[in-house]
This record gives structure tokens, sequence and C-alpha cells, in this order.
């Protein structure tokens, strides 16, 4: 069987909704969080690729106006949240990014890697946003195994030990 890490993310949260998405293939509604996310995605793989932040941003608000090219159109609103909110928030994201990214020497080996790991009788498989190697403190390249969050609040410590990404 496979399993992803979203899976696995879903039932550590509720088995029966991970049962009727992953294995009942129920329809649900798309949330305007998920969408966001998936703009922002898309516009940074964009970026990670060129380097071009402008076009990056010009790509976010693309998808964002027009989120039928990926498939994503929100059904679904979260609370004091809106459609210029999450503009503004998502130019916010990528100009952040980019704003960081320009004093790091790195070398992108690549965006969205799709990866597959067997145990045993299952395969654990998922995509990783980034792969890159900067150099670090000491002078030696390190390999980063990056996955991006747009979540509105950075996780604790406690947080990232429950979660299986």
């Amino acid at each position: 069987m496979r399993f992803s890490f979203s899976m696995l993310d879903k039932y550590m949260s509720c088995p029966l909704k991970a049962k009727f998405h992953y294995f009942d293939r129920l329809p649900g509604k798309q949330n305007a969080a998920a969408s966001f996310g998936s703009c922002v995605h898309a516009a940074l793989e964009l970026y990670n690729k060129t380097g071009n932040a402008a076009e990056a941003e010009e790509r976010f608000v693309d998808y964002w106006t027009n989120p039928d090219k990926l498939g994503v159109v929100p059904e679904i609103w979260p609370r004091n949240t809106s459609f210029g909110s999450y503009m503004t928030r998502g130019l916010d994201c990528i100009r952040d990014f980019a704003t960081k990214d320009k004093w790091e020497q790195r070398e992108v080996l690549a965006t969205e890697h799709k990866f597959e790991v067997p145990i045993g009788d299952h395969t654990l498989s998922g995509f990783v946003d980034l792969l890159d190697i900067k150099k670090g403190k000491s002078g030696k390249p390190i390999l980063r195994i990056i996955d991006m969050k747009t979540n509105t609040s950075a996780p604790n410590l406690q947080n990232l030990k429950l979660n299986v990404q």
C-alpha cells in the first residue's frame, strides 16, 4: 500500500476523515487556504527555477485571480479571510522569500521533487518542495530538503514533534 505524509497527517487528526478522503474517495470542498497554498507554491517553484521574483509575483497574481488554471477554485473560506487578504499575504510571502534568498549562495537541485521510500510491504511517497545545496558555517556544502508552508503562524517545537512531515 502507498502512503503519503498528507495521508498520515490527515489520519492522525481524524481517521474517519482520512478514510472518507483517501479510501472512499468522497468529494470534499476546496478550502481557500489550500487554494492559496497551491498558488504560492506554484509561484515559488517558478522563482526557485528562474530567480525572477517579479515573474513569480505575476504568476501568483495570475493563479490567485484564475484558480481554475490550477484546479483549486475555493469553495469555502476560513473565518476572517478574503480574496484581498490572501492576495496581499501571497505577494508578501514571495517578496520575503526572495529577499532572504538573495543573500544566500545556493544551488537549486530540484523543485517539486517526487520521492518514494519502500518500508516493508508499503511505500511512503510524496513531493519535496525544494532541494538545494548551500555552504554551511564551516564552508562545507549542506543539502537542504525544504517543505514550504503557508500557515498563518509558525509551528512551535511541540507541534513539530507531532508532525509526520
